[in-house]
């Protein structure tokens, strides 16, 4: 196939298949390579993109798909139908970013972060086709798995799940911050309440600790009353197990408030300890953060004297060659006087030998 053809047979695939198409069949109908079929699928996109035509080519995940460009979308309902909006609650869109960022997540695991049901929400989802099961999961029940979809890809304008947003580091402290106070306002009001109860059983145990003294004096009147009080100490015999009965009901929840309490004190001391061990990981994480600046700051600066040293090291050793050869000039010039001393002895010695 020519190589002019390319990106008319890219054109017309994603034209008539109407969705995304993956790379690997892009490549297939013009006989490439992959990469070929990328940049073929790219030119293309530049183009309608730089003439601003009325459709567009968007990446989703390593696909391809052809679609109407988002600024001509007012013109296109005024001749068409117009589409169901669908509005995603706040409900819908908390349990969406659940999927998202937890995929393949189960039912289960989102109610557990959530705190409350999710059927509906995840059933609405699956309708507007922004969540899809992709399996089960290989547990007891084998409950669905679900993730999210292509649609969702192009409802939020995401490239792929890569590019998903990360939550930034000063919010979540501030998020943490926040759970944690309200955590230790909770275990107080709870610890309140807890000694308000324990306060009321004392009331009934009082109570119940005097009707058993009443019921034992009416014991007692019925006693001197003889047969005509037979029915009355029934009664105040009744009345003093009734009594009784309360009081060790009374005991019993007493023991449990008091447990409960317990719990709760040793729970806030707890949660007051991870606050206390977190703000001093916080200040050890600082601490070690501004240690290390100093350390690269001082390796920098050993650096740069390594590097000064390094420098006059090299101009030494320039001057110690300088030197050697110098030295080796002067010992070169020395023999060359030595023989010319010699020779010039040569000379005198005849020269005094033919005054003779």
């Amino acid at each position: 196939m020519p190589k002019k053809h390319w990106e008319h047979v890219v054109e017309a695939v994603l034209f008539s298949m109407g969705q995304s198409v993956e790379l690997r069949q892009l490549a297939a109908a013009i006989g490439e390579s992959e990469e070929t079929a990328a940049l073929v699928t790219e030119n293309l996109k530049k183009k309608y993109d730089r003439e601003k035509r009325g459709i567009q080519i968007i990446e989703l995940d390593k696909s391809y798909q052809m679609c109407t460009r988002i600024e001509y979308y007012e013109n296109l309902i005024r001749v068409a139908a117009t589409p169901k909006k669908h509005v995603l609650t706040d409900v819908m869109l908390e349990t969406l970013s659940i999927i998202a960022y937890k995929q393949p997540v189960t039912k289960l695991e989102i109610e557990k972060i959530r705190g409350v049901k999710s059927d509906h929400a995840v059933n609405r989802l699956i309708e507007y086709s922004l969540v899809h099961e992709v399996g089960r999961l290989d547990a007891p029940g084998r409950p669905a798995l679900f993730a999210t979809t292509e649609e969702f890809l192009r409802r939020f304008g995401i490239g792929s799940m890569e590019n998903l947003p990360a939550m930034d580091p000063v919010q979540a402290e501030e998020i943490k911050s926040q759970v944690e106070k309200e955590l230790n306002g909770a275990m107080e009001k709870i610890s309140a309440t807890s000694e308000e109860i324990s306060k009321i059983i004392s009331a009934i145990e009082n109570i119940a600790f005097q009707t058993n003294i009443l019921a034992l004096n009416a014991a007692v009147e019925a006693a001197r009353a003889g047969t005509a009080g037979k029915g009355f100490a029934v009664v105040a015999d009744e009345v003093r197990n009734l009594a009784s009965k309360s009081d060790e009901a009374a005991k019993a929840t007493k023991e449990l408030i008091e447990s409960s309490i317990t719990a709760v004190r040793e729970g806030g001391e707890a949660v007051g300890k991870v606050t206390a061990s977190l703000e001093r990981t916080s200040e050890l994480a600082g601490h070690v953060t501004s240690q290390m600046e100093i350390v690269v700051s001082a390796v920098e600066n050993q650096t740069s004297a390594i590097k000064q040293v390094t420098m006059g090291v090299d101009q030494i050793s320039n001057v110690v060659q300088t030197n050697s050869a110098t030295a080796q000039d002067s010992a070169a010039a020395s023999e060359e006087l030595s023989a010319e001393a010699a020779s010039l002895k040569l000379l005198v010695e005849q020269f005094r030998l033919a005054g003779v």
